[in-house]
């Protein structure tokens, strides 16, 4: 799910200028139906989405919009593939995040899977080469992923006590309010096809929270 919004948003913003805000608008907007349908198709509807920990659904929200909206920059500058493949390596920095947060144990079978993952990363986007992908994008891309690893140990940490409902509902709120704000600033006029592209990225979108929040 995760794969095809990238692949529609940047099918989108290769028909008609697309900031990054507006893909986070979007995102939100029409991912937040699906949201809608899931929490009141779900035992207490819309209670589920009461919290105990305010707080840390804002710290989660901050981290969340200020990473998506450096992955969808970097999806605007690099070519799909390459974003792709380096939007793959949050699981890696949240690996190293583990160690470093959580105290996890991670035994030499992870520590070399994290090396040869690094060293993948360096291979792909060949620094200095020609024909390199834009440092601009990388990094963008790259920031993006590790944030993204932020939010990762983060929801094992906010999972305790609150529930997927909650914490996916109240992200996409956050999205909604602040990709609403860049759009306001940066947005375009769009057809009506580039429209139904975003839609469906969306769409997707939620459905890849979903099953993220879920599974961690």
């Amino acid at each position: 799910s995760i794969s095809l919004m990238y692949a529609l948003m940047k099918w989108a913003a290769t028909l008609e200028p697309v900031s990054a805000g507006e893909m986070v608008f979007y995102r939100s907007i029409f991912g937040l139906p699906v949201v809608l349908i899931w929490i009141l198709s779900m035992k207490g509807g819309l209670a589920s989405i009461s919290t105990r920990q305010p707080m840390v659904h804002v710290w989660r929200c901050a981290l969340g919009v200020s990473g998506i909206l450096l992955i969808f920059q970097g999806l605007k500058l690099l070519p799909l593939a390459d974003a792709t493949t380096i939007g793959f390596t949050s699981p890696i920095f949240a690996t190293l995040f583990s160690i470093l947060l959580l105290k996890e144990k991670v035994g030499r079978h992870r520590w070399t899977a994290i090396a040869l993952g690094f060293l993948g990363v360096l291979v792909m986007v060949r620094p200095g080469a020609e024909g390199a992908p834009p440092l601009a994008g990388l990094l963008f891309a790259l920031g993006g992923a590790c944030v993204a690893a932020g939010v990762t140990v983060t929801l094992r940490q906010l999972g305790k006590t609150e529930s997927a409902t909650a914490i996916v509902f109240w992200f996409f709120i956050a999205c909604s309010l602040v990709g609403g704000a860049f759009a306001l600033i940066d947005g375009h006029t769009h057809s009506w096809a580039v429209l139904a592209i975003l839609a469906a990225a969306g769409l997707a979108g939620g459905l890849a929270q979903l099953l993220m929040t879920t599974s961690l």
